[in-house]
Order: structure tokens, then C-alpha cells, then sequence
């Protein structure tokens, strides 16, 4: 499928998932002009963005989606994500548990979920991430019991909305809510690095 101007912001609904051309040049060229904030970020850094995933309908190499608003929870409680998502909401953030892509700029982590994706936000989109837990399923478990009970919990783990290449850098778990860009890291998509290293907008 390929994308016109007018399409970008339009042709997802909410927890769609569509597969896109896989040639280069176009890809290219879509991802340069609608995610440059994510690129400038992923150039700052030297790291990439990744998504490990064996669902999402993504039998194809190269994918445009927009995140889910009524994510359902694989490793903790309907309960703790509530809470969770609750005392996010309550503090600013748009980018939640249930609504959200989860991301890292850890390979080795993403790729403990599944399939590996390059993951390219499009300008525009929301992100959520802690500082001090590279993963808050292992932060619920261990320290929570599996269910959280603390009215604040969010605030404990210094949760942010800015700087979003340092988010990249931590390595820990990202909150990615909005329309994105995802390539199969294996499938040769060898203009990616050149991609970032040519981009030359600055990240806020």
C-alpha cells in the first residue's frame, strides 16, 4: 500500500495495522518526511527504536499502524493497568498501558517479545517512559506482589513525557502512542542506518 500526502493522518483507525510497499526509496521517503522527530532522536543517540512482536497482524516487512486504544494486558492485572493508567492520566500523560505500542532501545530486550521490528513514530505521536524501571512488569512482580496498592506508584518511578532520546538510551521500556512505522529488522533494509545518519533535524 502506498501513502499520499492526505493519507498519513486519515488512513488508520485505532488498532489498524496495514502493510506498506517494501520499496526502498518509498519507504525511505515516508519515514524522512513524517517521523523526523523520532529519527533526529535515534540519531542523537546512535541506537535504534525496536518492537518485539509475534501478533499485531504484521505478516508483512514494512507496516503502518496506529496503537490500540483498549490494549489488554499479557503479564499484569486488568486491575494494575487501570491503576496504573489512572495515575498517569491523573499527572498529564497521554500515552498509557492500555493505549499504547511498547518499545525500547534495547534489541536484545525487544527481541525477547518476538518478531523484530525497527520502530519509526510518526510526528506527533505521545510517549510515556521511567528513568529507574526498564520494565514495569518486573517492578509490579517484585516489589508489588503482582498488584499494585500504592496511590503513588507513578510518581515513585519518575515517569516522563520529554526527552525522548534519553528515553531511547535508557534501554527501558517505552510507551508509544500514535501512528508509526514498523520494518522487519531482517529483511535487508539496508538504507535504515544511512537513513538516520543523513537526517539533519534537531530533537527538542
Amino acid at each position: 500500500m502506498r501513502l499520499f500526502e492526505f493519507d498519513i493522518q486519515k488512513i488508520l483507525d485505532p488498532g489498524i495495522t496495514k502493510p506498506l510497499d517494501e520499496d526502498e526509496k518509498y519507504l525511505s521517503d515516508l519515514i524522512r518526511k513524517h517521523c523526523s522527530y523520532a529519527l533526529s532522536a535515534m540519531k542523537k543517540t546512535g541506537k535504534f527504536l525496536y518492537h518485539g512482536s509475534d501478533n499485531h497482524g504484521r505478516d508483512g516487512k514494512a507496516v503502518i499502524g496506529n496503537t490500540k486504544t483498549n490494549r489488554y494486558p499479557k503479564d499484569i492485572s486488568i486491575k494494575s493497568q487501570s491503576i496504573i493508567d489512572s495515575q498517569l492520566a491523573e499527572l498529564g500523560f497521554k500515552a498509557l498501558r492500555s493505549n499504547s505500542l511498547f518499545c525500547t532501545g534495547s534489541e536484545i530486550r525487544a527481541r525477547e517479545y518476538g518478531k523484530l521490528y525497527y520502530v519509526f513514530p510518526i510526528n506527533g505521536f505521545n510517549f510515556t517512559w521511567s528513568p529507574v524501571t526498564y520494565d514495569l512488569y518486573n517492578t509490579v512482580c517484585h516489589q508489588y506482589d503482582g498488584e499494585i496498592n500504592d496511590n503513588n506508584f507513578v510518581k515513585k518511578l519518575e515517569f516522563k513525557k520529554t526527552d525522548f532520546a534519553d528515553a531511547i538510551l535508557s534501554r527501558n521500556e517505552i510507551y508509544i502512542n500514535g501512528k508509526f512505522i514498523a520494518l522487519h529488522v531482517h529483511s535487508s533494509y539496508s538504507f535504515v542506518p544511512q537513513l538516520i545518519k543523513e537526517t539533519t533535524d534537531e530533537i527538542i
